[in-house]
């Protein structure tokens, strides 16, 4: 159950027990309160039950990325969160990735600022990253970026896309926090998602369409690179089955 499916409950739940407890405390009560006292009582009691039986299980796995900041993305169980750091003088955008499910997936996450920013230039009109994930995996993957000298220091708007697929299905699910769902929608309307589309349809993907993220890019870093820049990628911790 999703934590909007189990907020919406709630509320229902607190709104039924208010309303039974106003319908018992009338001293004169007619036929539509009798009603009301009988029929909220049973809706509040349904709902308790609902919401008791589908509590969410125990973690098998530790949530990192809960750590790693407040607010996280969620793709059909590839979540992740984009972040900027500054190292040796070179921009990074800091991608803090982790798989929900026990089998191995293909990950792939498309990113550029909106428009107006200092990658809207056709030769950086979008990244896309893919991942081979393990089960469970959780990684920080850095990838270095040039940042023209009047956005360093500021925060730029950016666009996400993001997708998944497991090629041995999902096995069993490791965490049961969701973080921010991203929904399916193949109408991107713009070359940007559109070329990632169709690299993905290939591939077996089910793209979301784009959300916009705010991340403060740091100062005092390259503007242009004079050579290729590594991609830097670290494993943390990869689930193991019993």
């Amino acid at each position: 159950m999703s934590e909007f499916v189990k907020t919406v409950l709630t509320l229902m739940l607190i709104g039924s027990v208010l309303i039974a407890s106003i319908a018992w405390w009338n001293d004169r009560p007619n036929e539509v309160v009798w009603t009301a006292r009988i029929g909220f009582s049973l809706l509040a009691a349904a709902l308790f039950s609902v919401l008791i039986r589908r509590r969410r299980p125990q973690d098998r796995a530790t949530d990192y990325l809960a750590v790693f900041g407040a607010r996280y993305f969620n793709r059909d169980g590839f979540c992740f969160d984009i972040d900027a750091s500054a190292d040796d003088g070179v921009c990074y955008l800091v991608i803090a990735y982790q798989s929900q499910y026990s089998k191995r997936s293909e990950g792939r996450i498309a990113i550029r600022p909106t428009s107006g920013s200092w990658m809207s230039r056709p030769q950086f009109a979008s990244i896309c990253v893919d991942l081979a994930i393990n089960p469970g995996e959780y990684g920080v993957l850095r990838l270095p970026v040039p940042v023209s000298k009047k956005l360093q220091g500021k925060t730029v708007s950016f666009e996400i896309g993001a997708a998944v697929c497991y090629p041995d299905g999902k096995g069993e699910r490791l965490r049961f926090a969701d973080g921010v769902l991203l929904r399916d929608n193949q109408e991107f309307g713009d070359t940007f998602t559109t070329e990632v589309i169709d690299a993905a349809a290939a591939s077996r993907f089910a793209l979301t369409s784009p959300v916009v993220i705010r991340v403060l890019l740091p100062a005092e870093v390259a503007t242009e690179f004079n050579r290729d820049q590594t991609i830097e990628r670290e494993t943390a911790w990869t689930y193991v089955s019993e």
